[in-house]
């Protein structure tokens, strides 16, 4: 027996078959506009490299996390090679350090110049080291758009109730901040002194 296949049916299969060419023809024409505005977008990379960071923005919170952890090591358990001496820590990327670095050089103010601050180099470290507590306070609140004397100083609780902690800046005792380059690492190194209720000095004052 014939199977029946009327005009409606045949008609309705022409236009079924165009669906289909329009319709991968239609996935052809999106790959394609896809493809092509993926390609004419700027890469990940090249978005980064035109973005400008704001290098004081940076280095006022760096600053902030220095003095925070300043404070604290002056309240710290006293290390028995040396008591009186500590080192902050922080892994820097080597262009933002030189940007402050290369801000200390070019100021013209004798705090941030000998006998008050050096700046020294080699193949493996940058050292500012500043020989002067007027230099690093105008250092740091520089940095942190602050009055940081409450950071450089504090009483002690405790079992050392009543005692009291200093920064101390001195020629033998200096303010540093040393950059690794390979390790892309500061440290940032102070020593401190530190006096009983009664005002006797606990550390050596002849250092």
């Amino acid at each position: 027996m014939a199977a029946e296949f009327s005009v409606e049916a045949a008609i309705d299969a022409v236009f079924e078959d165009e669906k289909c060419d329009d319709g991968a023809e239609m996935l052809k024409t999106n790959k394609a506009v896809a493809e092509n505005c993926e390609f004419n977008q700027p890469s990940i990379s090249r978005l980064l490299f035109g973005c400008k960071i704001d290098a004081g923005s940076v280095f006022r919170r760096e600053s902030f996390i220095w003095l925070e952890g300043i404070y604290r090591r002056m309240a710290a358990r006293r290390s028995i090679r040396r008591p009186y001496y500590s080192e902050i820590k922080r892994d820097i990327p080597q262009e933002l350090f030189l940007v402050l670095v290369q801000s200390i050089e070019r100021h013209k103010s004798q705090i941030f110049n000998p006998p008050n601050c050096y700046v020294a180099r080699n193949k493996k470290a940058i050292v500012v080291s500043f020989t002067s507590i007027v230099s690093v306070k105008n250092f740091l609140s520089s940095l942190s758009s602050k009055d940081v004397t409450g950071y450089m100083k504090r009483t002690l609780a405790g079992y050392r109730k009543g005692h009291r902690v200093n920064v101390l800046v001195t020629d033998t005792k200096d303010f540093a901040l040393t950059y690794y380059i390979r390790k892309g690492q500061l440290i940032i190194s102070f020593n401190f002194g530190e006096w009983n209720a009664y005002g006797f000095p606990q550390h050596d004052c002849n250092r």
